[in-house]
């Protein structure tokens, strides 16, 4: 389930997503393919990720 908002970059063709089991997941919004999935939280995420100088937050 996702809580946060989505952040929404590369002129609308990716979205990063936070999750409550603990992953961090990019998104190609043309296919819905999944480019990138990480675990970086095991407690979740809950609030919304943040791209700031190419990390994301």
């Amino acid at each position: 389930m996702i809580y946060g908002s989505p952040f929404v970059y590369d002129n609308g063709r990716m979205v990063i997503v936070g999750s409550t089991d603990g992953c961090l997941r990019i998104l190609n919004t043309q296919s819905g393919e999944i480019v990138c999935e990480t675990k970086v939280d095991g407690n979740g995420l809950f609030s919304s990720p943040v791209v700031y100088l190419n990390f994301i937050l």
